[in-house]
């Protein structure tokens, strides 16, 4: 047996490894231990980041590099910032593009309203501080960002690659627009941002999601289930009851 996170996963195995039967393939989903993420907040961190009340987040969790679409991320930003004009994003995480952040925000007068948090230790803390998730890959392993915004109940904005589209449902959970498309994005942080009650019920829709499919519990039973396939196919194979 060969188990693969996702149909994402599975395909590009199939793809990479064309000697692969595809029946022995099992798709076993990543899971979360939910609870830290389910609980109240225990911090305020918006005062932390010196954010007003009023303002409205837009959060980033992970490593600051090229590949996670940082640069389409920025431009959305500055996209959106007429429309939405207390609109803060934070960013969580380390990464070689820091620097190159911290400048676009002084180049374009953004200091107050872009914060580059490096390394966070509680990111649940950091899913239930902020409003939306946004995750402009383009190209992830699975995504488990999504996954832990999700059981904080918050929205989430991700792209249409790997295993993402299996992650977020589009309109239900948030949105998945196209890869390295800054346009698409900020529409999306705009369609978010400016619809509240939507964002709550996709948040609410997520958190459903995550507890039905995506906690460790259910990872832990669907890899017991491939187990059990893999001795059932070996005991038929070689005749033993």
């Amino acid at each position: 047996m060969v188990v693969a996170n996702s149909r994402a996963t599975q395909q590009a195995l199939l793809r990479n490894a064309p000697w692969l039967d595809a029946k022995y393939i099992r798709i076993v989903y990543n899971g979360i231990n939910p609870k830290p993420f389910l609980s109240p907040p225990r911090k305020d961190l918006r005062a932390l980041w010196e954010l007003d009340r009023q303002a409205a987040v837009l959060g980033f969790v992970g490593q600051l590099d090229e590949r996670k679409g940082i640069q389409e991320l920025l431009q959305a930003f500055v996209l959106v910032r007429y429309h939405l004009p207390n609109l803060h994003l934070v960013m969580a995480g380390l990464g070689s593009l820091e620097r190159n952040i911290r400048s676009f925000a002084v180049e374009n007068g953004l200091e107050r309203y872009i914060h580059v948090l490096g390394f966070q230790q509680d990111i649940a803390e950091v899913m239930k501080a902020i409003d939306c998730l946004v995750l402009p890959s383009w190209w992830e392993g699975f995504g488990i960002v999504l996954i832990e915004a999700m059981a904080a109940g918050k929205p989430v904005i991700t792209t249409h690659v790997s295993s993402m589209p299996e992650i977020v449902q589009h309109r239900k959970t948030g949105l998945v627009v196209p890869v390295r498309n800054a346009e698409a994005l900020a529409a999306a942080i705009r369609y978010i941002f400016e619809h509240p009650d939507i964002a709550i019920q996709w948040g609410e829709m997520g958190r459903e999601r995550v507890l039905n499919r995506f906690t460790l519990e259910n990872m832990l039973d669907d890899l017991e289930q491939v187990f059990q396939s893999a001795i059932s196919i070996r005991k038929t194979k070689h005749g033993i009851v």
